[in-house]
């Protein structure tokens, strides 16, 4: 079911798909699981989409992982590296 919502967002707008999935990553709150899931779908969709991604969704995602990078889970700063 997740799947297919991801899917059907990345037909509509993968800019957006890529901003809540980067809100994911960077929700400490969330289940590891889960963030590791949407880090990796994110960089997916980056190396699907880099030519369709508008230039803020770029600066956007990139800001936001940096910040993913000094996480305390690990696997989570492996995941969006």
């Amino acid at each position: 079911m997740v799947f297919q919502k991801l899917q059907n967002l990345e037909m509509q707008n993968v800019d957006q798909l890529c901003v809540n999935l980067v809100f994911l990553i960077g929700f400490e709150q969330c289940n590891p699981q889960v963030r590791q899931v949407a880090g990796l779908s994110l960089k997916a969709q980056i190396e699907k989409h880099f030519a369709r991604l508008q230039m803020p969704t770029i600066n956007y995602v990139k800001s936001q992982l940096t910040t993913v990078f000094c996480s305390v889970d690990s696997k989570i700063a492996k995941t969006v590296s």
